[in-house]
């Protein structure tokens, strides 16, 4: 089971004891690649606390007062299982890219992009994705058409393989949105690309 979400998690528990008291805890839950964010906040007294690591928890008495420690993915799923099991599995992002100045998309992402369909259809989105993006190389215009070819040639592929043509969207963006920045003019493989989400 997947409950870990990407990006900064944080499990807040409030125990409530009539309507004026409460304790507040706030756990840090690691990203899938074991990646961790940052929590910075200040208790009544004015202490200030970091929460940076994993599993690392802060428990806010009643009183304002603020206790820091390590616990462990055991006793946080022990504790909030059933609060993590109602998370939203997060989007998954996949690349493809293409062949310079063309939508035709390349042969080792065509071989990715056979796999992906597979994941795509185990996730049941509701809806997907195609981000089209070019590299600077040529006019702005140009670019832009380029990439939502490259959006459309996507879109037509999952169509093709089983995917239902109702959740899919394209956008597209030419050379505004680089995943490598370079010189204006510039050619780059990496910034040929469609970025699928599937959510």
């Amino acid at each position: 089971m997947k409950y870990i979400y990407p990006l900064i998690v944080a499990v807040a528990a409030l125990t409530l004891s009539g309507c004026a008291q409460k304790e507040v805890r706030i756990i840090l839950l690691p990203e899938d690649g074991g990646k961790v964010g940052r929590i910075e906040l200040t208790d009544k007294s004015g202490k200030s606390y970091t929460v940076d690591k994993a599993w690392e928890q802060v428990e806010l008495s009643k009183d304002g007062k603020a206790k820091s420690e390590i616990t462990s993915e055991q006793a946080v799923v022990a504790q909030f299982g059933q609060t993590l099991s109602a998370l939203p599995i997060p989007p998954a992002t996949f690349m493809i890219f293409f062949k310079s100045d063309s939508a035709e998309i390349l042969g080792a992402s065509l071989k990715e992009l056979e796999g992906m369909i597979g994941q795509i259809k185990e996730r049941k989105p509701n809806q997907i994705i195609c981000a089209g993006h070019s590299d600077s190389l040529g006019e702005k215009s140009y670019n832009k058409s380029l990439s939502l070819k490259r959006a459309e040639a996507v879109q037509k592929y999952l169509i093709k393989h089983g995917i239902d043509k109702n959740i899919i969207e394209i956008s597209y963006y030419g050379d505004a949105n680089p995943l490598v920045k370079t010189a204006p003019g510039a050619s780059n493989a990496k910034n040929r690309r469609v970025e699928i989400i599937a959510r």
